[in-house]
């Protein structure tokens, strides 16, 4: 089956949505279909080349009615027979006249993601939910039917490291990990101020930071020997270090249903995540694998939880 993915990315250039639309082409292709990828003009095409995927430039300073010309006309050339829209909104305009099953994964459910995967859903066979969040939204506010539009938790390659032996009983400090930078949607500031608790609260503890902090933000921690700024690494780099780290802290406002957790979960890795908006309270079972902690009260409760 000839299959075309949407991403708002290019293939060599992204984060989370990228990621998804990727392992989406790989696992598709190893099941033997052909693979066609709508996104921005990559800067390298390696990736593409060594998986085998046939890119389709959608750039967006480019005449939007060309683009659109284009992309219908390449769906026609290469008898595309299904698409799978992740972000891509030159791809989501074209479902009217694409005359092929067509699905879009919807990978938040508020801001222009979110009424960009519903745009034109009369004409989407279904407008797929990460989160059960995420399907409210969806179907009360951009009036989708429920009946079209499924939850489907993402899914996630299988790590290829060795998921270590839990060793907390060496009298190492218990290592805690935080990957969103400083950005108040990751919920930056309730580990600013879960680092500000002090020394005696973070007795046989310690974070590492990860992500863009500014440098402002880094002086006022300077003083804080349990914490670490990392600053941003590259995701190899970032996938080990949450294979060596004990917990992985998640303090999010609003996700989809969030990659890093079910990255920590595949390694082994405890996960204390919050109660916003998103798939975190069906993914973590608190108390089990990890704790759901309340936003209002996130920094106090996750130290509690950290001891």
């Amino acid at each position: 089956m000839r299959v075309l993915i949407g991403c708002s990315s290019p293939p060599d250039k992204g984060a989370g949505i990228l990621t998804y639309s990727r392992e989406l082409a790989e696992a598709l292709i190893v099941l033997g279909h052909e693979v066609y990828f709508a996104a921005p003009r990559p800067a390298s095409y390696l990736w593409a080349e060594q998986s085998g995927v046939h890119c389709l430039p959608t750039d967006p300073d480019a005449n939007p009615k060309s683009v659109v010309t284009q992309l219908l006309s390449a769906i026609n050339e290469a008898a595309i027979e299904g698409i799978i829209n992740n972000d891509n909104p030159f791809l989501q305009s074209v479902a009217p006249a694409a005359g092929v099953p067509f699905v879009s994964v919807g990978h938040h459910g508020q801001g222009a993601i979110g009424a960009l995967a519903c745009w034109e859903h009369p004409w989407v066979d279904y407008v797929v939910a990460i989160s059960n969040d995420m399907q409210k939204t969806f179907c009360l506010n951009h009036k989708v039917p429920i009946s079209r539009c499924p939850i489907v938790h993402n899914g996630m390659r299988a790590p290829t490291v060795e998921v270590r032996e839990n060793d907390l009983d060496i009298g190492r400090p218990v290592r805690a990990i935080f990957l969103g930078g400083y950005n108040r949607f990751k919920g930056a500031r309730h580990i600013r101020r879960m680092a500000s608790a002090g020394t005696n609260a973070w007795d046989g503890i310690e974070l590492a930071w990860y992500g863009r902090v500014p440098e402002k933000i880094v002086r006022s921690l300077r003083y804080h020997r349990y914490v670490s700024i990392k600053g941003y690494v590259p995701r190899g780099e970032i996938f080990q270090a949450l294979r060596d780290s004990d917990v992985l802290l998640f303090p999010s406002r609003v996700e989809g249903c969030p990659m890093a957790i079910l990255e920590a979960l595949s390694l082994g890795v405890p996960v204390i995540a919050s109660d916003g908006i998103g798939a975190m309270r069906w993914l973590v079972e608190s108390g089990t694998n990890g704790y759901i902690c309340h936003l209002s009260k996130w920094s106090e409760q996750a130290i509690s939880c950290l001891q």
